[in-house]
This record gives structure tokens, C-alpha cells and sequence, in this order.
């Protein structure tokens, strides 16, 4: 599967454990996707790694995309490699071309790996998360204003050449641009689909979806809290 094509479509799939200091027992986990081109990223809790679950998960990704998914690139795990996820894609009223990395090879999927820190757990961290109540909490975040803020105001950069001279890499990189912007600029996107992700930039505020952010990871922490016998305190991972 060729990611470097430039169009939108072609997608990182990677899942991350909200199990604290333990992976046993049922606890959340995030499937976390990165389109290759764009950088638009979405985020879905779950409550355990199983394949309908992931399944599911996909589903309501695939649901919030401006573009259709041609591709979907993911790990040797088993909630990836299964017949659910399998017969899903390989319908042809759903059918995408799913290709996974080399076990133990991070780097096969570079992408998702570094949207797994900055995107997932810079926000919810380490504690363990296992029950519905606060797995409603982070989808709430996750399909608002998070994704909000990092597709429609959040500018990253892509690489343009890389070289060698020596021992030394040079690299050079297109102007930042927003995953928003790139979306636009794509011409495989419908036109309708353009023009509803434009209005939808136009309703927006990043003052006040920050604002409302921050609320609800404060709100969310003092749950975490709750449930685990503590008292409330201040929020500890604004994002920034």
C-alpha cells in the first residue's frame, strides 16, 4: 500500500491502554487513526479490546470523515487481524485495503505513534479507565472539541525532502498547514463535503472550544477521582 500518494484516505490505525499499572481485568482503550496525508486525526473509546468493539469503533470513525478510507494501516494485534475487521473491509459496499507493519516495528507505523502521545495520552494519561460512565466522558471530548481543535486549528508540518550528507539528515518541510487546509486542498474531496467542513470552520471558536475543553477534562479528573476514593483537585493536563 503506497501512503505517499498526495490524497486523502489513507489511514494509521493504532489502539492505547487506559489500564494504569495492570492490563488485566476490562479497562478503555483508544483507537487512535492519522490519515497519511491530511493529519486529520479521530479518536473512540472503548471498553475492551475486542473485535466488535474495534469494529464498531471504525465504523463510527469512518462516519465522521470528510473523505473516503482507501487504505487502513495498523499493527499485527489482534484487534486488528481478525475475521470481523476483515469481512467489514473486504465487503465491497465498505471495502478498504487493510495492510499491517512488521511485528515489533514501531517505525511501521511512525505516524500513529506520535499522535498516540500528543493526542491521547497528553490529554488522559496513565490512570486506569474502566467504567462507562467515564468512557462516555472521553468520547464526549474525543468527537468535540478535541478533534475539533486538532484538525480544524492545530497547523503541522510535513516533510518535503530528506537527504543525506555524511553522518547528517537535512530536511525540509512544506509551510504548516492545518489537517483542515490539506483536506481542502485535496481534490479527490467532494465538493460537498468541502463546503460542510467550511461552514463548520466558520461556527467554530478556538477560545471558547478551549474553554470548553478544559471544563470537561476538569469535570473528567474529578469523576477519575471519585470513583477512586479521592478527593477532587485541580486539572493536571491542560492541553496546551
Amino acid at each position: 500500500l503506497n501512503f505517499k500518494g498526495n490524497c486523502c484516505g489513507y489511514l494509521e490505525g493504532d489502539t492505547v491502554a487506559h489500564c494504569g499499572h495492570s492490563l488485566s481485568g476490562t479497562h478503555a482503550w483508544t483507537l487512535n487513526v492519522v490519515d497519511h496525508h491530511s493529519h486529520w486525526t479521530e479518536q473512540e473509546a472503548i471498553l475492551g479490546k475486542t473485535a466488535d468493539n474495534v469494529l464498531k469503533a471504525t465504523i463510527n470513525i469512518r462516519s465522521r470523515l470528510a473523505f473516503a478510507i482507501k487504505g487502513f494501516h495498523n499493527d499485527c494485534g489482534s484487534e486488528f487481524i481478525n475475521h470481523e475487521l476483515y469481512e467489514y473491509f473486504k465487503d465491497p459496499k465498505h471495502f478498504v485495503l487493510q495492510t499491517s507493519g512488521r511485528p515489533y516495528k514501531k517505525n511501521d507505523q511512525a505516524h500513529i505513534e506520535q499522535r498516540n502521545w500528543t493526542h491521547v495520552r497528553q490529554v488522559f494519561g496513565y490512570e486506569r479507565i474502566d467504567t462507562s460512565e467515564l468512557l462516555h466522558c472521553m468520547n464526549d471530548i474525543y468527537s468535540n472539541e478535541l478533534r475539533l481543535l486538532n484538525n480544524f486549528f492545530t497547523a503541522t508540518q510535513k516533510l518535503k525532502t530528506k537527504t543525506r550528507k555524511g553522518s547528517k539528515y537535512h530536511r525540509k518541510f512544506f509551510e504548516p498547514q492545518t489537517p483542515f487546509q490539506r483536506v481542502l486542498e485535496d481534490k479527490a474531496v467532494s465538493e460537498i463535503e468541502k463546503q460542510k467542513l467550511k461552514k463548520q470552520f466558520q461556527a467554530l471558536n478556538p477560545f471558547e472550544l478551549r474553554k470548553s475543553l478544559n471544563k470537561k477534562l476538569l469535570l473528567f479528573k474529578n469523576l477519575l477521582n471519585k470513583l477512586n476514593g479521592l478527593s477532587d483537585g485541580p486539572l493536571q493536563r491542560k492541553v496546551a
